[in-house]
């Protein structure tokens, strides 16, 4: 069990503050003990329920206690909806500032999850979109409009994420996602050259918006995923030059996404794709030292080459036919800025 600070003996918001220090481990005895610093805080509140502080203490410690019971697992699931229950109510008395809409879309995102893990999914929807409504009117307020746009832009990750299953399902919704996706990246962009949160959350948002090109994707008609895709690496690169933590995993999944897109529509653009983000001697390579990359280059180039020697039925004269022999050729040279990592020192990013 971790050690706490610390607390004085009467004040609710101390309380608060060291149960989000114990429940940070994630560990069951430090989540535990994070219940009963948020029932401390809870206590300490107040007795007066007109008060606006009383209340808000009130809805947080209540808030808290069921993200708690939610890291602790299925059979404090009950639990845990009675405590958001319970913070609804101290919430709805509040006038909607700002802040309280900041806690009313963390409620919401919260309970959201809470259904979603129980395979709710309709409800999970209802309040992930409850939680965007909240917060959305939050964006233009000095102090907090910031938090709001990354809330609001997390819960509608978390509603698209409910509609990924397969193709069809995306294609037979694509009209309600594509815009949603859209919209959440408008809310990030003013965030995202400078917040390494908005950033993690605009490459997820990039993810969830090539695998939705990609359900509709015409093989002829490649412009906006492959705009997309360049948009997306581009920040990835950026922020892995500033040692993002999670920048170069998240990058990858685009690129792992763009390298099957091009294979299976457009292999004859494969090649370049890969030598622009990985050979030093064809264009900047932001990812030659990035072993994951060269991994994901790596598979690609072996199914297309597998691919290839497939035996087809073609004529001779047929343009098929030399656009085949074009593309076996090329897949069949060696490449060296594959298989050999790159030594080049990479050149300075701001």
């Amino acid at each position: 069990m971790l050690s706490t600070p610390p607390v004085p003996p009467a004040n609710a918001e101390a309380w608060l503050q060291r149960g989000h220090h114990c429940a940070a481990s994630g560990r069951s005895d430090d989540l535990r003990l994070a219940l009963d610093c948020y029932d401390r805080a809870r206590e300490l509140a107040g007795p007066d329920l007109s008060d606006t502080a009383t209340l808000r203490w009130l809805a947080l410690s209540w808030l808290n206690r069921g993200n708690v019971l939610q890291q602790l697992g299925p059979a404090n699931f009950p639990a845990a909806h009675s405590a958001y229950d319970a913070a609804s109510a101290a919430l709805s008395t509040l006038e909607l500032t700002s802040m309280i809409r900041l806690h009313q879309g963390a409620l919401w995102t919260n309970r959201g999850r809470l259904l979603l893990r129980e395979d709710h999914l309709p409800a999970a929807r209802h309040a992930f979109q409850r939680a965007i409504d909240q917060l959305t009117p939050a964006f233009t307020d000095a102090t907090h409009g910031d938090t709001a746009r990354r809330n609001a832009a997390g819960a509608a990750l978390n509603l698209v994420l409910t509609h990924l299953g397969n193709d069809d399902h995306l294609r037979e919704h694509h009209a309600e996602l594509a815009p949603l996706v859209a919209r959440l990246q408008d809310w990030l962009a003013p965030l995202a050259a400078t917040d390494p949160i908005a950033a993690g959350l605009v490459l997820e948002a990039t993810r969830l918006d090539l695998l939705l090109r990609e359900a509709v994707l015409k093989a002829d008609d490649l412009a906006a995923f492959t705009d997309t895709l360049e948009t997306g690496l581009a920040l990835t690169a950026r922020w892995i030059a500033r040692d993002h933590p999670t920048a170069a995993e998240l990058g990858a999944t685009l690129f792992r996404l763009g390298a099957i897109t091009y294979g299976r529509h457009q292999p004859h653009f494969l090649l370049e794709f890969l030598r622009e983000s990985l050979d030093p001697t064809a264009g900047a390579a932001p990812f030659r030292d990035e072993a994951a990359f060269r991994e994901i280059a790596a598979e690609a180039v072996a199914a297309v080459r597998a691919d290839l020697d497939r035996p087809r039925a073609l004529d001779a004269d047929d343009p098929a036919a030399h656009a085949l022999a074009a593309l076996r050729h090329n897949f069949s040279v060696p490449l060296p800025w594959l298989e050999t990592r790159a030594t080049t020192a990479p050149s300075s990013s701001s």
